[in-house]
């Protein structure tokens, strides 16, 4: 959870330097633009690129993102300290009914 939340803070600088290279092959006026061959191409995402820096797949990165952004407080912090899996922290919901603690079926974290 760490490494991919960390790779998540440079998802703006590598989205902007992924912008630049999509531009780059654009015709400006009458000059033309200089197109990399196949094998000098960079054809990587934004979303692989973070993955890749953070040493996970594109999917859990993408579950992380969705976990801190969406995920209540106490959801994200269990995830952090290890206490449930990211996947876990998917299905998790706060659950009044345990008193706020977290509820995993039948499992309850407070």
């Amino acid at each position: 959870m760490q490494r991919a939340e960390l790779a998540l803070r440079l998802k703006e600088a590598i989205a902007k330097e992924a912008k630049a290279r999509q531009l780059a092959q654009l015709k400006k006026g009458a000059e033309k633009p200089v197109v990399p061959t196949l094998a000098q191409r960079e054809n990587s995402k934004t979303r692989d690129e973070l993955a890749k820096v953070a040493g996970v797949s594109h999917g859990t990165l993408a579950k992380v993102e969705k976990i801190v952004t969406k995920a209540k407080p106490a959801v994200v912090e269990a995830v952090r300290k290890g206490e449930i899996s990211i996947n876990a922290a998917k299905v998790a919901r706060s659950s009044p009914r345990h008193g706020g603690g977290i509820s995993f079926g039948e499992v309850v974290i407070h």
